[in-house]
């Protein structure tokens, strides 16, 4: 075989590699992201003091539409000094 496909051969082999270690990598970071949002999602829960059927009536009158969300914004006023 040729030297020069060799070559190339074989650095597809080492950034196959990398790839795969990346992927591995990214896979990790999925698993604690999503572990990370479940604790924060729980320690909501437990600081929101209510039931656990309030809880429950909460999410399901989310999903069908029966509890509106309102976002507050902050108004923000700015004064320009004269």
């Amino acid at each position: 075989m040729n030297a020069k496909i060799k070559k190339v051969i074989g650095e597809m082999e080492k950034v196959q590699a990398k790839i795969n270690d990346l992927q591995a990598r990214l896979d990790e970071l999925g698993k604690e992201k999503i572990k990370l949002e479940n604790l924060e999602i729980i320690s909501l829960y437990r600081g929101a003091n209510v039931t656990e059927a309030e809880f429950k009536a909460f999410l399901e009158g989310h999903r069908t539409g029966g509890v509106p969300f309102v976002l507050q914004q902050q108004e923000e006023t700015y004064h320009e000094e004269v």
